[in-house]
């Protein structure tokens, strides 16, 4: 038997809900949604099937029976965590796949009310009020909050541009687009918006991009929400965006990911990431071994000697331990100070190795 969440499982219960992760995982879908509903017609009562079932549902389409499944999840009171997480697949069910704006945008507040810094909330929150309602200022409200928590978030940089557009600031819109084109060269939409900007400022293509952070402060990035209504969603900030960039460090850390799908590396920036086989982590593992939300590298900050490093802790961002832990050179760790060289074990076939380089 083993503690797959808030209840146990054990059997051939167990082993249905298994089969149903390796099935998702590997791209059988219908599979899993039949060896999920074997799992809830035994035990109707482990949100977890519900949840996974709906994923599962949500990637065949089925965007209305994804949200029903979403609801059993939640009827069953899951952890905070784990509420956002489910809170957010039924926004993105209900705004990209049933083009149900105002229900979608009702699932990114509640998100946000159980996790203020979802930054992928933020930012599809921001696409629907954009593309979706129309409203080009609480879309850059909502763009600006997510950059406050991920100043490198591309997406965020290019669709605040389109929203600045919208609103004719074409000076700020321009230097929105660059910063999303310093993050992403080859994006063309990005590109388009650029050269729209330019156009209305009466500029030659030739002008470099803007990469000074006085200007992009001047332009207009003013983290802090206009919205009354949404004060109590997102805590109220008076942040200048360079509070939140970090100078180039001395040595530059680096995680070698290793899973089921292979080997990749990732430099580590940002203050905090997230890592599991949940799609939405920060860094997402493709196994069915490890938890949904397994763990989370924080940044430590060294500014005296202009360098940075990172600690691993268990478990997600509520406190909730993961199935499995986390072993840092083959022994377990709660938390722990990462040195280079260090090979931490989520479960089989997934590890990462840290480096400073």
């Amino acid at each position: 038997m083993i503690d797959t969440g808030r209840i146990p499982l054990a059997g051939e219960t167990l082993a249905w809900y298994r089969q149903g992760l390796a099935a998702a995982t590997s791209g059988q879908l219908e599979k899993a949604a039949a060896l999920y509903n074997k799992v809830i017609a035994a035990r109707s009562d482990f949100w977890e099937a519900w949840y996974e079932r709906g994923l599962v549902l949500e990637d065949l389409g089925l965007y209305a029976a994804a949200i029903a499944s979403y609801d059993q999840a939640l009827e069953l009171e899951p952890a905070r965590d784990a509420c956002s997480e489910i809170h957010y697949h039924q926004a993105q069910a209900h705004h990209y796949g049933l083009g149900d704006y105002s229900a979608a945008l009702q699932e990114y507040d509640r998100v946000l009310q159980l996790r203020p810094n979802h930054t992928q909330a933020l930012l599809h929150r921001g696409n629907v009020l954009l593309y979706g309602l129309h409203q080009a200022e609480a879309a850059l409200d909502s763009y600006d909050r997510a950059l406050t928590y991920q100043t490198d978030l591309f997406e965020a940089w290019r669709n605040r541009g389109s929203a600045l557009l919208d609103l004719e600031q074409h000076q700020a819109a321009l230097i929105s687009y660059d910063r999303a084109i310093l993050l992403n060269p080859n994006d063309e939409v990005a590109e388009q918006g650029r050269q729209l900007a330019r156009n209305s400022l009466n500029l030659n293509a030739s002008s470099e991009t803007t990469t000074n952070i006085a200007e992009i402060n001047q332009a207009g990035f003013d983290p802090s929400l206009t919205d009354p209504s949404l004060m109590d969603v997102v805590p109220h900030r008076n942040t200048r965006l360079d509070d939140y960039v970090t100078s180039q460090p001395v040595l530059q850390p680096l995680l070698v990911l290793e899973d089921e799908v292979g080997r990749r590396e990732v430099y580590l920036f940002q203050r905090q990431y997230t890592i599991g086989r949940d799609p939405h982590n920060d860094i997402h593992l493709q196994s069915r071994f490890i938890s949904r939300f397994h763990a989370v590298f924080q940044r430590v900050d060294d500014p005296d000697n202009q360098q940075y490093w990172y600690q691993i802790q268990d478990g997600d961002l509520a406190g909730k331990p993961s199935t499995n832990g986390v072993q840092v050179n083959g022994k377990p760790q709660q938390i722990r100070l990462l040195q280079s060289g260090d090979v931490i074990s989520f479960g089989p076939q997934s590890r990462a190795t840290y480096w400073m380089r």
